[in-house]
């Protein structure tokens, strides 16, 4: 089933984030990069609308808002939005936007986490941060501040520790320094996207140790694995391999099933969206194209898909959950 999208203006805009909250509405960022300026906006489609629209309560009060993950609550959305620029890098805060109130606040009174997507887990009052640059890896997000996820992942005779990230950057002092490691070999891997199953407390994430050791190139295409991380236990598993780029994780309402996709580099040739069952470890294919973003209906018995159909032009596409499993992950 094909549902509306905002209107774009411009061939640069592209949707970039989706959120589909408990009483049927769909949030949206929407990304426009032309030449002049980055601006995202957020939009809404309540239950049942046709035409979307601004919402101005967070358009005018944050600076290029981009929708982030919050896991445990019915009533708030998380965002990043631009609050300053520092030593010529763009500066990004989290913040809380309230549903009821349409308020927003910092996510954390006294700091800013660092750069990257960031999930909050309300039922916790922690969350975690990954990505924002070239030594991206996972950190948990607390009131107090950051601490990186002691965890150690292995993969094809690779060894990462997780905080060796952190201290690669705190040892890069010049901006010459930060950008070696595309020139000379890597001594850390890689996070991307990730989510967090509030009920189950198992958090999905992507990561890819192939820089280690040798020279990484933005163009170049290296494998990226998907695991599984259980918060109690602090183990992982890779519970898929892409060999193009890992491109987003979320979880099912009652976290027992996943959907992800590949997004990869040119020709494209693994890119699709993806279910995995936590109880059965079977794989199903939900698309086979390129996604832009994703998110589950809140009966999950639905996946909003928004579908780039060209570089310039985008579809918003709602699967049925049941027929996919049924037909035994045939697709549309």
């Amino acid at each position: 089933m094909q549902l509306p999208l905002p209107r774009s203006t411009t061939l640069t805009a592209h949707p970039f984030g989706l959120e589909w909250m408990p009483d049927g509405t769909l949030y949206l960022d929407w990304l426009d990069s032309g030449t002049v300026k980055v601006q995202s906006t957020i939009w809404r489609l309540a239950n049942q609308a046709h035409q979307w629209e601004q919402l101005r309560a967070i358009n005018q009060h944050c600076n290029n808002p981009t929708l982030q993950r919050i896991a445990g609550t019915a009533d708030k959305l998380g965002l990043a939005c631009i609050i300053g620029v520092k030593n010529s890098q763009v500066e990004v805060g989290a913040f809380l936007y309230d549903l009821p109130t349409a308020t927003i606040g910092p996510l954390f009174a006294s700091y800013q986490p660092p750069q990257g997507g960031y999930i909050w887990n309300v039922q916790r009052q922690e969350g975690l941060v990954s990505g924002g640059n070239i030594f991206s890896t996972l950190q948990w997000l607390t009131p107090q501040g950051t601490v990186p996820v002691t965890l150690t992942l292995q993969n094809s005779g690779n060894i990462w520790h997780l905080p060796e990230s952190v201290t690669a950057e705190a040892q890069a002092e010049t901006s010459q320094a930060y950008y070696q490691r595309y020139s000379q070999a890597s001594p850390v891997g890689e996070t991307g996207s990730m989510d967090w199953a509030w009920k189950t407390d198992q958090i999905a994430f992507w990561a890819t140790l192939a820089p280690i050791g040798r020279a990484y190139s933005l163009l170049e295409r290296v494998s990226w694995n998907l695991y599984i991380l259980d918060r109690h236990t602090m183990t992982a598993q890779s519970i898929f391999t892409s060999d193009s780029d890992g491109g987003s994780v979320r979880w099912s309402p009652d976290g027992q099933w996943l959907a992800y996709d590949t997004s990869g580099k040119w020709p494209f040739q693994s890119a699709g969206l993806y279910l995995w069952s936590t109880r059965t470890g079977k794989t199903y294919r939900v698309y086979n194209g390129n996604i832009s973003a994703f998110a589950w209906a809140p009966s999950q018995q639905d996946i909003a898909t928004i579908i780039a159909s060209s570089e310039t032009e985008y579809e918003l596409w709602k699967f049925d959950v049941r027929s996919i499993i049924n037909s035994d992950g045939a697709g549309t």
